[in-house]
């Protein structure tokens, strides 16, 4: 009984790889799935390497120079924006103060340090 079915499978294998018609053409699903494949990698390609991101990235105005913990949850920040720098000190509950420093605000800066 067994071997009937086999015989019966294997004949049925047999009718369906050698028509270039049948549901299983392992040469068709390949050459979609390599497309596809192919398709996805162009994607990711295309993506990375934007004509228009090529290049150097945009200056930003605005710089984070150097960051400074004074205790649990205060910090002070010194910020560059356009050439001008700034010291901001933030504090706990969203508090800040931001000081511009030129050369007026230079020498009290130093005071504090």
């Amino acid at each position: 009984m067994v071997a009937a079915q086999l015989a019966i499978v294997s004949s049925a294998h047999a009718e369906l790889a050698g028509n270039p018609e049948s549901p299983i053409n392992y040469a068709r699903f390949g050459l979609g799935v390599a497309l596809c494949l192919l398709v996805l990698i162009g994607l990711v390609v295309l993506r990375r390497f934007r004509p228009g991101m090529a290049g150097k990235p945009p200056q930003r105005r605005l710089q984070l120079v150097e960051s400074l913990a004074l205790g649990p949850r205060q910090r002070l920040h010194l910020l560059e924006c356009d050439g001008q720098r700034f010291l901001l000190l933030a504090g706990m509950g969203g508090s800040a103060q931001l000081l511009p420093l030129d050369g007026k605000n230079q020498g009290a800066a130093n005071e504090l340090g």
